[in-house]
């Protein structure tokens, strides 16, 4: 009995790790959402929309990108565009501040 159990266990381990690699791989980016917002409000209190329109716009850009992608259930894409939203964002803080531009 112990032996049948242990190969049903073993023959069962493959389609489990499938399974669970695809739900991982299929997950919206709830994480890099949240940081690509986080720094966008960072930047944007510095004043990085007016001291650095064009780096905070792209932000922007990369974050609705990435909240369309989630809505059309692109996870993968969407998590790619958080990342670069956060990125751009934290360009325009540091180009921001680095000019002086705080109030």
């Amino acid at each position: 009995m112990t032996k049948l159990l242990f190969r049903a266990i073993l023959l069962s381990l493959p389609l489990f790790l499938l399974v669970s690699s695809l739900t991982a791989c299929s997950s919206a980016p709830v994480q890099e959402m949240s940081d690509a917002r986080q720094a966008i409000i960072a930047a944007k209190q510095v004043g990085a929309e007016k001291h650095s329109p064009t780096i905070y716009s792209d932000a922007r850009k990369y974050l609705l990108a990435a909240e369309i992608a989630i809505r059309s259930g692109h996870f993968p894409q969407a998590k790619r565009s958080a990342i670069q939203a956060k990125k751009q964002a934290v360009r325009a803080r540091k180009a921001t501040i680095g000019i002086g531009a705080i109030q």
